[in-house]
This record gives C-alpha cells, sequence and structure tokens, in this order.
C-alpha cells in the first residue's frame, strides 16, 4: 500500500514481545507491588532495557529499580494522561482485531 512504511516496528513492543519469549518480561502484579514512585518512573519515564532485568532469568532486581528511580519524568501530567489513553485505546483494539494488529505509520504526500 502506497505511503506506508510496513516494514517499521514500534520498539517497545518487539522488546515486550521478545522479554515474553525469554520470560523477563515483568508482569503486572510484579509492578504493581512496587512504591508508587518507582511505577510512575517505570510507566512515565524513557524506555530503558533495565525493565526487563527485573525479573526472569538473569535478573538483577537491586541493579533495575536503582536504574529505574533515577530515571526523570518525561512529559508533564496531562501528556502522561493522553498517552496513557492512548495506550489503553491501542490495546483494546488490539484484543478486539487479534495480534496482527499494529497501528501502521501514515506518511503525507506533499
Amino acid at each position: 500500500m502506497r505511503g506506508r512504511l510496513d516494514y517499521l516496528v514500534d520498539f517497545t513492543s518487539l522488546c515486550d514481545e521478545l522479554a515474553s519469549a525469554f520470560g523477563c518480561k515483568p508482569s503486572w502484579a510484579a509492578i504493581c507491588s512496587e512504591s508508587l514512585a518507582f511505577r510512575l518512573r517505570f510507566f512515565a519515564s524513557p524506555f530503558v532495557a533495565a525493565q526487563y532485568r527485573l525479573v526472569g532469568p538473569h535478573a538483577k532486581p537491586e541493579m533495575a529499580r536503582k536504574v529505574i528511580a533515577e530515571l526523570p519524568i518525561a512529559h508533564p501530567l496531562p501528556m502522561l494522561t493522553a498517552y496513557y489513553m492512548h495506550w489503553r485505546l491501542s490495546r483494546v483494539l488490539h484484543r478486539i482485531l487479534g495480534p496482527e494488529f499494529a497501528p501502521k505509520l501514515g506518511l503525507q504526500a506533499r
């Protein structure tokens, strides 16, 4: 289809899929057992590979918690809310439309 870049992938989703296959993707329960400050940084800070060192084979949870705790919050609260709603909608669409659903990047013709 013209105007689409089908070979681009969402990096975070790709990492999550690989982490699931290797058993190092942190579960929702594992994240919810952490402090509120940690959860805020886990979800609102830049993506880091340390997130996949919290659980699973070769986990280093102390190191991962330290790295994540020192991350800056990337966006103000209104933007975080909008990003969360966008993510939640994409997960709902993924469940409805199936695992092959992935939003594609549309390019505008100039």
